[in-house]
């Protein structure tokens, strides 16, 4: 079992968010060696990276625009050159500013590219996330049913199927 990391705008290993990401991948691979056979099983890996990688920038205080941060993943690996998380492009966004934030607009964008799908399913958890109360007695739980949920994912799992698997860990 490897973590392999590559080569964007800056080495991958050097932004925070790609690690997180790669990492939740980890976890995915702990819970289901088998996990991630369909696109739609890999849209959600790529999706729970990307989530993964948010709640780490939610934790991070002092952020310029919090709200919006949250939703820039990878900002440092999508720069070309030097230039720092303040100046980067989001190397991924999950607000659907790029236009992909339904199943509907992947299905017509993303060809079969799962990052692209994944964008979709971190979307809706970062939502789901934001839109509980602030105190922080609330905040984790989504985080606990997001992973809960995981156990029960079928190695070719789709987002409904998710989607009910994380209504059945919230129950």
């Amino acid at each position: 079992r490897l973590i392999k990391y590559g080569a964007g705008g800056v080495d991958d290993a050097e932004d925070g968010d790609v690690v997180t990401h790669e990492y939740g991948h980890s976890v995915q691979d702990a819970q289901d060696r088998g996990f991630g056979t369909t696109l739609g099983a890999s849209s959600l890996g790529e999706g729970f990276g990307d989530f993964v990688s948010a709640l780490n920038t939610q934790i991070t205080s002092h952020l310029p625009n919090y709200s919006a941060s949250e939703y820039c993943i990878f900002d440092w690996d999508g720069i070309s050159g030097y230039g720092g998380p303040g100046v980067a492009p989001c190397g991924r966004t999950a607000d659907g500013s790029d236009g992909i934030s339904t199943l509907n607009q992947a299905n017509a964008k993303c060809g079969n590219d799962p990052h692209c799908y994944g964008e979709v399913w971190a979307h809706g958890l970062i939502d789901l996330m934001r839109g509980l109360p602030k105190d922080s007695t609330h905040r984790p739980p989504i985080a606990v049913d997001v992973l809960l949920s995981q156990f029960a994912y079928a190695d070719n799992e789709n987002f409904n199927g998710a989607l009910d698997l994380l209504l059945a860990a919230d129950d």
